[in-house]
Parts: C-alpha cells; sequence; structure tokens
C-alpha cells in the first residue's frame, strides 16, 4: 500500500519540476513533506523494534540492515 503511494508522491513531485500545477499550488512541495512524515514514521517503528535487543546489539543489527539495502544499489549505479 505504501509503496504505491510513494510511487504517487514521486509522480507528484516529477510534474512538479515541469512547472504544472493543480488549483494554483505547487503540489510537489505537499508530496514532499508526506513523505518525510512517511519515512519518519517507518524509521520510528526500525527504531522502537530494536528497543527490545540490547543497544550494542541493536546499533549493530540497524547499521548492518542499512549497509545491506544501501551498499547493492551503490555498487549497481557504480557499474553503470
Amino acid at each position: 500500500m505504501t509503496s504505491y503511494f510513494r510511487i504517487l508522491l514521486a509522480l507528484l513531485v516529477a510534474v512538479s519540476h515541469i512547472n504544472v500545477r493543480v488549483f494554483g499550488y505547487n503540489e510537489g512541495v505537499w508530496a514532499v513533506s508526506i513523505f518525510y512524515i512517511l519515512a519518519g514514521h517507518v524509521i520510528q517503528r526500525i527504531f522502537f523494534s530494536f528497543g527490545k535487543i540490547p543497544l550494542t546489539s541493536s546499533l549493530k543489527i540497524y547499521f548492518t540492515d542499512r549497509l545491506l539495502r544501501i551498499f547493492p544499489l551503490y555498487l549497481v549505479i557504480i557499474t553503470l
């Protein structure tokens, strides 16, 4: 569900960059604001799910998770 919503938000930002306005408003600003709210919600859920684990282990798990999510895409982009 949120993936489709994020795609819609990304499309609104893209449309905003070509200066299309809906009812005179810049929908890109609204889309970015909503995206930040969603990102904060996701980070909060991840952070609180690690609260049940000791701090040193939770930090290690958190940064390992971040590395495994970001690094493969980084390698693909560097390769291209």
